[in-house]
């Protein structure tokens, strides 16, 4: 996508009580391996479909930015 400048995508689960989140996070570093390749947009934001998500993955250098689903509070960040 020649000339994209601009990144949003939202990651979900339509599951009845988020039923995939075991094996999203089981697999979630192989998840988001492709996503260190994107490198060409000046931002990047991909907002993961589980609170539980780790957001510390080392994305090499893609300039995507990981964000926890809409609503879900860090605790960290609450402090």
């Amino acid at each position: 996508m020649e000339g994209l400048r601009d990144l949003y995508v939202v990651i979900s689960d339509p599951s009845p009580q988020g039923m995939w989140e075991p094996h999203w996070l089981m697999l979630e570093e192989k998840l988001l391996e492709p996503v260190k390749s994107v490198v060409a947009p000046r931002s990047a934001e991909v907002v993961l479909p589980f609170g539980s998500c780790r957001l510390d993955w080392d994305m090499g250098e893609s300039r995507v930015v990981l964000r926890r689903p809409e609503g879900w509070v860090d605790e960290e960040e609450d402090d």
